[in-house]
């Protein structure tokens, strides 16, 4: 029965606890106070730690993200406007001036 327990044990010892680690980013994250070099283990699409050296073999992928900025919900906020837009945008300029200097 002690046999099987810490055969048991050690299986689930051997089980990966993260899905993800993200290993060596600058970790910013400004609603929890930090922004430090860090490792992040993500564990089903959530964070789940994050600390200064996670072990690799604790993650069932590793990816390097050392020079890179790891942060928490950033919104690419770029536009690409159309001239038909532009043009529309004049028009209504134009037609505002025009009422104006009349």
């Amino acid at each position: 029965m002690t046999l099987f327990l810490l055969c048991a044990m050690a299986a689930f010892a051997q089980q990966a606890r993260y899905d993800l680690i993200l290993k060596g980013g600058h970790v910013i994250d400004p609603r929890n106070g930090v922004d430090k070099l860090a490792d992040v283990g993500i564990r089903a699409g959530k964070v789940a730690a994050v600390e200064v050296n996670l072990p690799a073999s604790a993650a069932n992928k590793v990816l390097d993200a050392s020079g890179l900025y790891v942060t928490p919900g950033l919104v690419d906020i770029h536009v690409h406007v159309l001239r038909r837009d532009l043009d529309q945008q004049d028009r209504r300029r134009r037609n505002l001036q025009d009422r104006n200097d009349s």
